[in-house]
């Protein structure tokens, strides 16, 4: 209540107006534009809680503008995104993005040991959850591929739907989203996991999934030393297909000053595992390197990659013919002074090494020079993540979108290359 003079006058006050006659403030007086500027400044939970003061200001809660500055503030939600739905701002707050406004950003599905990526945008009317995967081996340059698993939405009678996507085009079907115990973690539960067959038994669907992994066409029953693999995995991915656990995935997109590479997403070749996802960022004088995706020997959220940028080194090309002479190096005479760095520097895969993929690359971008070379660890581990250890690698930079690992021990090289889709 507010006091003029120290003593109000109720009969008065009823009346606007203070004991000596002058006008008492009175909000619900003011221009509905001054309200609503008034109202934009409250959280969602206020701002309903507002409406039910009084009929003026239920009447300037319904104002768009309110809802609109809403939608940006707490969900990024722009009018851009608007565009593609087909109703207000207010019913898209307060129908979709109060529930699932959070949900928005990328992902990591619970699936032991190969992880997966799930990224969840606004997209033509909808909030959709798109899985990304690798690109068929051994293209590590090539996009990601991608599958719509779910979508929320709101028709045309204002109900929001929550729709999978697995499966054919015509068998849209409704699932569950639960939250987690934070904003970081949810659950998905398709309500009819029937839905999602697209071939007439799994042995024609194990078959389109080689083809998608592989790119090629190959039988299920030939003799080729990724298939099991690929059979494991696809009977293991089979149990999480109707419901599965998701967290969320803090992918770094700030630039690293004086680093050859630049923090974010990455496709990395390992062998018969094909292409897997590693995420870099730095911590301190250390690149690392963390499974986003990974596979039975070396699961996914390990850190496969440890690269000790303050340890550069410079080999001339003599040095690399074959991994005896790599070894043979001493530390000592390789290790460059870091206010000493070269530009550039002779690159050559030794010819005891397994190539996985870099002749192909190399036909397009070039990859006889480098622009550093650093001491490094990766992370290697029998069948079941058993004996685990770090072996010596060298960490090679190519350009800031384009390092490899090369695997001492394994005689083996991986090429990564960044992720340019737009994730978030």
């Amino acid at each position: 209540m507010l006091l003029h003079g120290g003593i109000v006058n109720m009969d008065d006050f009823k009346h606007n107006k203070y004991c000596d006659g002058s006008e008492i403030l009175n909000i619900q007086t003011f221009p509905l534009e001054l309200l609503a500027h008034v109202f934009k400044l409250l959280s969602g939970s206020d701002l309903a809680s507002v409406a039910q003061v009084c009929k003026r200001f239920y009447e300037v809660s319904n104002v768009e503008t309110v809802w609109q500055t809403l939608c940006l503030r707490e969900y990024k939600f722009t009018s851009e995104d608007f565009n593609t739905w087909n109703t207000s701002y207010k019913i898209i707050y307060t129908k979709v993005l109060r529930k699932y406004g959070n949900l928005i950003g990328t992902w990591q599905p619970k699936i032991n040991p190969y992880g997966g990526l799930l990224s969840i945008k606004f997209d033509k009317g909808a909030i959709i959850g798109t899985q990304y995967f690798a690109p068929p081996d051994p293209n590590v340059c090539d996009p990601l591929r991608k599958k719509k698993v779910f979508k929320i939405t709101v028709d045309d009678d204002n109900i929001t739907r929550l729709l999978c996507l697995k499966g054919k085009p015509s068998n849209v079907h409704p699932f569950l989203f639960t939250p987690g115990g934070s904003m970081d973690d949810f659950s998905f539960k398709c309500c009819k996991p029937d839905r999602h067959r697209k071939g007439s038994n799994k042995q024609e669907e194990l078959q389109q999934w080689i083809h998608e992994e592989l790119g090629i066409d190959i039988l299920p029953c030939a003799v080729d030393y990724r298939l099991e693999l690929l059979r494991i995995q696809f009977f293991i991915n089979m149990q999480f297909d109707a419901s599965c656990n998701f967290r969320r995935l803090h992918i770094p997109t700030g630039k690293e000053a004086n680093q050859p590479v630049q923090p974010g997403l990455y496709k990395g070749t390992y062998g018969g595992h094909g292409i897997e996802l590693v995420m870099v960022s730095y911590h301190g004088n250390n690149l690392h390197g963390v499974k986003v995706t990974g596979d039975p020997n070396v699961p996914a959220d390990q850190l496969s990659i440890q690269a000790h940028m303050n340890e550069p080194m410079v080999l001339n090309t003599s040095d690399q013919h074959s991994l005896s002479e790599l070894e043979a190096l001493s530390k000592d005479n390789v290790l460059l002074p870091s206010d000493q760095r070269k530009a550039r520097q002779p690159f050559i895969v030794p010819r005891d090494v397994m190539d996985r993929g870099m002749s192909k690359v190399s036909e397009r971008i070039d990859l006889t020079h480098c622009i550093g070379r650093y001491f490094a660890t990766g992370l290697i581990a029998m069948d079941g993540f058993k004996n685990p250890s770090r072996t010596p690698s060298h960490f090679i930079v190519f350009n800031e979108n384009m390092f490899a690992m090369l695997w001492i021990e394994l005689h083996s090289i991986s090429l990564y290359c960044r992720v340019e889709e737009e994730l978030m």
